[in-house]
């Protein structure tokens, strides 16, 4: 009797698995819910994950570069490595999109990065920054802004 109960309870963890996984793969459920968890390093066993900080845009005219500035901080127990996405969208169309390596971020500190474009329209636009694990899977952290361009 205990090996059938432990059997359905599996079955349950199992299909709540799936179920998860495809509600977040359709979007249904956005990965910024799972932001901040951290993931675990299998070779070192120290925690990893980070934070956007500060997350600011400069510039607000058409023809004049603008500016993006994100800190990022090592929110993990040790050194470690992140992709950060960089994303402009006005009107479900992507004017600018960067994606960076950052290496050897010391636990605890920060790194600013900055990230130049030139707004070729009037309008808002949001700017969304994502840092993610090195494979670009999990995202640790996503915040996005907005900015009038006139």
């Amino acid at each position: 009797m205990g090996e059938t109960n432990l059997m359905v309870v599996l079955g349950f963890i199992a299909i709540f698995a799936v179920i998860f996984s495809l509600l977040t793969i359709t979007g249904i459920i956005p990965l910024s819910l799972m932001a901040g968890v951290g993931t675990t390093d299998i070779a070192t066993g120290e925690l990893v994950n980070a934070e956007i900080a500060d997350l600011r845009a400069s510039g607000a005219s058409i023809g004049s570069e603008s500016n993006i500035y994100v800190i990022i901080k090592n929110s993990g127990t040790g050194v470690a490595d992140f992709i950060v996405e960089f994303e402009v969208v006005k009107d479900n169309r992507v004017y600018f999109g960067k994606i960076e390596k950052v290496r050897n971020i010391q636990r605890g500190k920060q790194i600013t990065l900055t990230e130049g474009w030139l707004p070729s329209q009037a309008g808002t636009y949001n700017i969304t920054v994502k840092v993610k694990n090195e494979n670009a899977i999990a995202v640790y952290d996503a915040k996005t802004i907005k900015l009038e361009i006139k």
